[in-house]
């Protein structure tokens, strides 16, 4: 299993497509039963139907973090019962290990683990939920042993389960929204008009049970959050060696402090070691990789509200225009940064940075249309109504507003950081819509008498035999 996993990365990286090849080699080490058909679904399904009888013994904290390293490697090719199968089995191993004191003594294994468990949660909370315990019980007795990269792994990974958690509990409370007007909008309909009293005392019922309903998610959702808050301001010695060891990589910091700024842990003496040891290495790397672990930083000191000026110099300086870094910065990189000076910097020390970000920025909203900068885009919720758009007889008044618009959406997605989902996620349903409405749109204005849009000038031009 652990040879599929790392044939699949290294697949992945080669930009190949992996999955069928990962299906066919999961059946070697999940073999159906004999009465299973050869269909792909169903071979998978008897595959869980043997894992169920099965009974692993002996595999030891090792082995086993190089099972679960694999299984978050594969995950995504996995029908979800072949995962909801191996919970119980890996969950009884991993208990025995932690019993026998076996999974303490392997800093390796447990960080190993935890980042597999933060990989796969997505793909199988159910797996996620049964091994997590077992994982988090031995993670205090081994984070002292941990090399530096280790410990990064471990607060990263505590960062991803809490990230996920909150994403998901923000998807659910926009559900619960809905299905809360939906409700209400039902209760109204029930209720006689004139009878306002009835109507009013029905919706505050409602809204009571929501809250209860409410708070009892937000305390499983604290769960992590609060454990890992305290585990780290327990062993807040071992953080700071590590952030302090000249073994770490600025890789290793991102992610740390990425860690922190997700689990909400303001430790100004943690984000101060780690922002000085990536001062120190900043010499030492090129553009590309600065681009992608200075903005992760940044943004990690302003969401914990840890106002290191020096740090802030040296992000200014090293993307500074007339070095040319800006260039290697993504869209999301952008964001980060404009949001986080915007934040940190309250005497406008660095204005003319500032002022190069916006221009970039706005650069990259002109340019929506070459596909560089998509997921500015503006849903339609959030863009210029129609009504405002008749009101409205100046065309390039609109293109502005919209510019202004997805502008200020763009610093506004800055807040989630650089490593942010931002793409508009739309249906294959929602995509056809939007093409009939067009086409009939169109449709339209020809039975109104509109022409369709004339040609720029520089087509006219092409067509003239002087033209060059």
């Amino acid at each position: 299993l652990w040879s599929i996993g790392e044939l699949r990365h290294e697949l992945h990286q080669s930009k190949l497509r992996v999955e069928p090849i990962v299906r066919f080699l999961v059946r070697f080490v999940f073999p159906p039963s004999q009465g299973g058909r050869s269909g792909g679904g169903d071979t998978e399904g008897a595959a869980a139907g043997e894992l169920e009888k099965t009974r692993l013994g002996g595999l030891g904290a090792k082995a086993l973090a190089s099972v679960l390293w694999a299984l978050a490697a594969v995950a995504a090719t996995l029908e979800k019962s072949m995962l909801q199968a191996l919970a119980p089995l890996l969950a009884a191993e991993l208990a025995a290990c932690v019993e026998s004191g076996e999974l303490q003594q392997e800093p390796q294994a447990v960080s190993t683990m935890l980042w597999a468990i933060a990989s796969i949660q997505k793909a199988s909370a159910n797996l996620t939920d049964a091994l997590l315990p077992h994982v988090l019980e031995a993670t205090p007795a081994a984070f002292d042993r941990m090399t530096p990269r280790q410990v990064s792994i471990v607060i990263w990974a505590l960062g991803a389960l809490e990230a996920l958690a909150d994403a998901e509990r923000r998807a659910r409370e926009k559900e619960e929204e809905e299905v809360r007007k939906r409700r209400l909008r039902f209760e109204a309909g029930r209720v006689s008009g004139g009878d306002a009293a009835a109507l009013a005392e029905r919706e505050e019922e409602v809204e009571d049970v929501w809250e209860e309903e409410e708070k009892e998610e937000e305390s499983d959702n604290l769960e992590i959050k609060n454990w890992a808050q305290k585990f780290l301001t327990k062993h807040r010695a071992t953080a700071l060696s590590a952030f302090r060891s000249l073994a770490i990589t600025l890789d290793d910091i991102a992610l740390a402090t990425w860690g922190l700024a997700s689990l909400e842990h303001r430790d100004e003496a943690l984000m101060r070691a780690a922002t000085e040891q990536a001062d120190s290495l900043v010499t030492r790397c090129g553009h590309k990789p600065l681009a992608q672990h200075l903005p992760r930083i940044l943004w990690a000191c302003a969401r914990l509200d840890c106002y290191i000026y020096k740090f802030m110099e040296t992000v200014a300086n090293v993307f500074e225009p007339a070095r040319r870094g800006l260039r290697h910065l993504g869209p999301d990189a952008y964001h980060a940064l404009i949001w986080s000076y915007k934040k940190l910097d309250k005497s406008n020390m660095y204005s003319n940075f500032r002022y190069a970000l916006d221009r970039a920025l706005w650069g990259l909203v002109k340019q929506k249309r070459k596909v560089r900068a998509n997921h500015i885009d503006l849903d339609p919720t959030e863009d210029v109504s129609q009504k405002l758009r008749k009101e409205i007889i100046s065309i390039p008044r609109i293109y502005y507003l919209r510019n202004q618009l997805m502008f200020e959406k763009a610093v506004k997605l800055g807040e989630m950081g650089p490593d942010a989902d931002m793409m508009i996620k739309r249906t294959h349903q929602e995509k056809e819509a939007s093409r009939l409405a067009k086409q009939l749109r169109i449709v339209r204005n020809q039975e109104k008498g509109y022409s369709q849009p004339m040609p720029k000038l520089s087509w006219f031009l092409r067509q003239s035999t002087n033209f060059t």
